[in-house]
């Protein structure tokens, strides 16, 4: 596919998948600021997200957050880079989960961003995705550091443990950082490994051990 050259006449079509209208429909304005032309659909699950691809087959841009509802982050990606093989795609999601960053990176998604990227950065990205620039990959974190973090915890589940040391349910966990109890659950299945326990009271134990959490 020849590289989209992005200028007022290029009539951008793109999909944005977040299921925060508000994410979802900055994400749209953005997108109009780079092409005031641009058509930019929106779904708030992955399942209508999936329909509108086959329906349109054509979409320039993909713009999505992991974390939606009703489908797992890889499953998600999976499927949308199979079926929009032609698309240019760019994650910005709150998920910060090394082994679902590097999973992106091997489907040869370019473009994984944090939500609190700055507009004029999204911007820029979502510009050099779309012109197919080889040499741009852009990542909230260093790839490398990405790998060498796989052996121990993220920030964000620090954050979990401490929350559990707390003895909130994945609920209130949920409820208070804004991910999905299903992200919820799968860091927990990586903070289990790590410390090599099998249920939250040993997690609890073991963490104090190796002082993950604070009194």
């Amino acid at each position: 596919m020849k590289p989209l050259k992005v200028t007022t006449a290029s009539n951008i079509h793109a999909l944005v998948i977040d299921n925060h209208a508000l994410v979802s429909a900055g994400l749209k304005a953005l997108i109009q600021k780079i092409d005031p032309q641009a058509e930019v659909a929106q779904a708030a699950d992955a399942q209508t997200a999936l329909h509108s691809i086959q329906a349109e087959n054509a979409y320039d841009l993909i713009c999505l957050d992991v974390d939606m509802p009703d489908m797992s982050g890889m499953e998600l990606l999976q499927k949308i880079c199979a079926a929009a093989e032609q698309a240019a795609i760019v994650v910005i999601s709150s998920v910060n989960d090394p082994e679902m960053i590097q999973y992106a990176a091997s489907l040869g998604v370019k473009c994984f961003l944090p939500k609190d990227t700055s507009s004029t950065s999204i911007i820029q990205n979502i510009k050099s995705v779309l012109n197919r620039d080889d040499a741009h990959q852009a990542y909230g974190d260093n790839v490398a550091e990405i790998a060498s973090r796989k052996k121990k915890l993220n920030k964000r589940q620090l954050q979990i443990l401490q929350y559990l040391s707390q003895g909130m349910s994945n609920r209130e966990i949920s409820q208070t950082i804004f991910l999905s109890e299903g992200t919820i659950k799968n860091h927990f299945t990586q903070i289990f490994n790590f410390l090599g326990v099998s249920n939250r009271t040993q997690a609890i134990i073991e963490a104090e051990k190796r002082n993950l959490i604070k009194s």
